[in-house]
């Protein structure tokens, strides 16, 4: 670890007792490249976009629709008087 040097010694002790599941994982430099990485992320924005437009499109047609059925709701209840007597 790079910052052992910079710690006190005696959590540098401690950090040495540890047992080694709690060590930090190893990277590997292999692998793609930030570029392909880009390339991947992009692709996969484009593939899923169509989904995401017609889930907004969805979402805003319940919620317009959700919108609507409360105006009527809320129109009938004001036309009708109060029938509930409550609890008997």
């Amino acid at each position: 670890m790079d910052c052992l040097d910079r710690l006190p010694p005696d959590l540098v002790a401690r950090f040495h007792q540890s047992p080694w599941e709690l060590e930090m994982p190893v990277y590997t430099t292999g692998g793609i490249s930030v570029a392909q990485d880009r390339a991947m992320q992009r692709a996969e924005r484009e593939a899923f976009a169509p989904w995401k437009h017609a889930l907004a499109r969805a979402r805003q047609a319940g919620q317009a629709g959700g919108a609507a059925k409360r105006r009527r709701d809320r129109a009938e209840r004001r036309k009708s008087p109060c029938t509930s007597a409550g609890p008997v």
